[in-house]
This record gives C-alpha cells, structure tokens and sequence, in this order.
C-alpha cells in the first residue's frame, strides 16, 4: 500500500528513508533513521511496533537480513533496511497488488499495492543516476516511482528523513506531509523552508561577521515571503551589514508577527554581539 526507500551515502555517511502512499501520515509508522545504526522502512499491514521490533533486533547486532527475520514480521508486510555496511528488502507472500522491492549496495527500495513492477524499479534506477546530497536523491526517487505510477489509490502522504553519521547536525531532515493533494510538491516546498532554518541553526553565531551569511538569509527571505521567522533574522543580518533590503524586511517581519517588536527586545536581553541589532529592530518594530 506503499513505496519507499532507504539508502545510505557512501561519501558522507549520512542514512536516509523517504516513503510516499495513499494512506493518511504514512510517516507517523513506517520509516525511522538512528544514526550509525540504520535507516528502516516497515510497510504493509504494519505500524510502529514491527518498526521498532526491526530497530530492536539491529541494536542487538543482527545484521539486516537477520533483524528482519526475528522481528516475526507478518505475510502482509514489507522492510527495507540500510546499514552502514549491508542492505536487504524484504517482501512478504502476502502483500497485495503489485508487491515487490530490490537491495543493491547502499540502497533498498521496495513497494506493494503498486500499479506495476515498474514503480520500485523507476525509484531505484533514479537513485543511482541522481546526483547532489542524499536527500535529493531520495525525493528524486519518490518522483519516479510516482511518475512511474505509484501506489494504485493514489497520493496521500509522505515523508523523508535523513541523517548524519554522527547525528549531531543542527536541524535534523526529518519531515511529513500528512495529507495532501500532490504530497511530493509540498513535500519540496518544506525542503526549501528546512534549508532557511538550518541556514539560521548553523550560521546565528557568526551572523554578525558574515556578510555572506547575512547575503544568503535575505535570499532565503525572498524565497520565502511568508515565513515570519526566516524574515527577521534575514533582518536582523540585513541591518549589521548594511544591505539595502533591510527595511522592506523589517515591515515583512512586523506584518507577519504583530508581536515583533517584543521579540526581538527579548532577543536583545540574551545579549550577544547580535544585542545592538536587535534593540535598533525592537524600536522600529
């Protein structure tokens, strides 16, 4: 009822799943990334529990294959698994439809109630022709596999985790879209908004001296005009570095958030080299 896949980047170590069905928040039970450990995806007539019952067995030490024996999934499911070293995909006798998956060296793609074979087959071959990060390739690879068809009932929901090998980045990918018309476009449009918040988690701190960092919130901004947090960091680095689209940023952020004003009068009582800005923003807002 489903199709997903799970892969790992050789190259960084990152561990990513991504998931896409005509279900209701199909991300909520199927798929989850521990890093250094796996990236699992359990589908079918399963939940939560057959998910964790896989990551359970792989705590233990089995190796994919094994921990998906010994979780006693039932006929009517379905697993992939990537490890740092192994993969597998794992179709139950039982899963309807068009049913099936494949686990190649550092992915496992696999899907059932599909409108064909050539589904998974489509995600897979994306995968390995796709260039850029992980998590592009697994998007891209969702796109296939529904322009290939996708699941018989049509689109519902999806949702895409990625993590590094340490787990220690400052967002975490992890995103859902839970019922949606067109999912994997709206599952796009939230990628671009993780990537302005994690520009703000990673570049806060040096914000004050980084013009270029300030440069490419204000890029961000415009991108994303309605996106009230975004706007006024991009303000706050507009205003220290001079840039000329600071005071249209200010009127977005106040217009946004009407109590802009007391926010940035809270930032500024954190003190920081940011303290000044945030003040001068306080008065104009």
């Amino acid at each position: 009822m489903t199709f997903s896949i799970v892969a790992r980047d050789p190259v960084t170590g990152e561990l990513g799943a991504a998931v896409a069905s005509g279900v209701l928040a199909i991300g909520s039970r199927a798929l989850a990334v521990e890093p250094g450990l796996a990236a699992v995806v359990v589908q079918g007539a399963a939940g939560a529990d057959q998910l964790h019952a896989v990551l359970d067995r792989l705590r233990e030490g089995n190796e994919p294959e094994e921990a998906v024996r010994a979780a006693g999934l039932s006929a009517e499911m379905q697993c992939g698994v990537v490890t740092p070293s192994e993969s597998t995909s794992w179709t139950g006798d039982a899963c309807p439809g068009a049913a099936g998956g494949v686990a190649l060296p550092e992915v496992a793609v696999q899907g059932n109630l599909l409108t064909s074979t050539e589904v998974w087959e489509a995600a897979r071959e994306t995968f390995h022709t796709t260039t850029g990060p992980l998590h592009r390739r697994l998007v891209a690879s969702l796109r296939a596999g529904q322009q290939a068809g996708g699941d018989a009932r049509g689109q519902q929901s999806v949702a895409l985790v990625v993590r590094a090998a340490g787990g220690t980045e400052p967002l975490p990918l992890d995103l859902r879209v839970d019922d949606h018309r067109d999912p994997l476009r709206e599952l796009g449009r939230l990628l671009d908004v993780h990537h302005a918040h994690d520009l703000i988690a990673s570049g806060s701190s040096v914000l004050h001296e980084d013009i270029d960092m300030a440069r490419r919130l204000v890029d961000a901004s415009a991108r994303l005009p309605g996106d009230a947090l975004l706007a006024g960091w991009a303000a706050v680095g507009a205003l220290v570095h001079g840039l000329p689209e600071a005071a249209l940023l200010v009127n977005a952020a106040r217009s946004q958030t009407p109590r802009f004003a007391a926010l940035c009068a809270l930032r500024a009582s954190h003190g920081g080299p940011l303290a000044p800005a945030w003040n001068k923003l306080a008065e104009l807002g």
